[in-house]
């Protein structure tokens, strides 16, 4: 697979939807399944389309952690109703501890006018375009 300047919609399609299966830590071989693409040309996605893969990984890596943070989160607010007390005072500690942390980052992504930062991946039709 030779690399290309611009990849054709169906490609950048496939290389999206891998990206973003491998971000979320599948196997390569279980990736090719869940496709119907070959694992010899799926291998080949970060090297052959990298701008394309390395966009499309990062944000979907990013979307992983921000679920994960998410769920985290949220054991961590169930805890603060547990019966043991030694147990909610961590929860407690670790949620403020966490909250300054973040202080300086969501400050640096809301700007000064408080209008917030939105990433979102979106991908093309599957059905637009020809190619890998």
């Amino acid at each position: 697979m030779a690399k290309r300047e611009s990849p054709t919609k169906k490609a950048q399609v496939n290389v999206t939807r891998c990206a973003i299966l491998r971000a979320g830590g599948l196997k390569w071989e279980t990736i090719a399944q869940q496709t119907g693409l070959s694992l010899n040309t799926i291998t080949k996605y970060p090297q052959c389309y990298a701008d394309l893969w390395t966009h499309a990984y990062t944000e979907a890596v990013s979307e992983v952690m921000d679920a994960a943070y998410a769920e985290a989160m949220h054991v961590a607010r169930g805890l603060l109703r547990d019966a043991n007390l030694a147990l909610r005072q961590k929860a407690a500690d670790s949620i403020m501890r966490h909250r300054a942390a973040m202080r300086p980052l969501r400050h640096e992504l809301t700007g000064a006018e408080g209008g917030a930062v939105v990433i979102r991946v979106t991908l093309p039709d599957a059905d637009e375009g020809g190619g890998v």
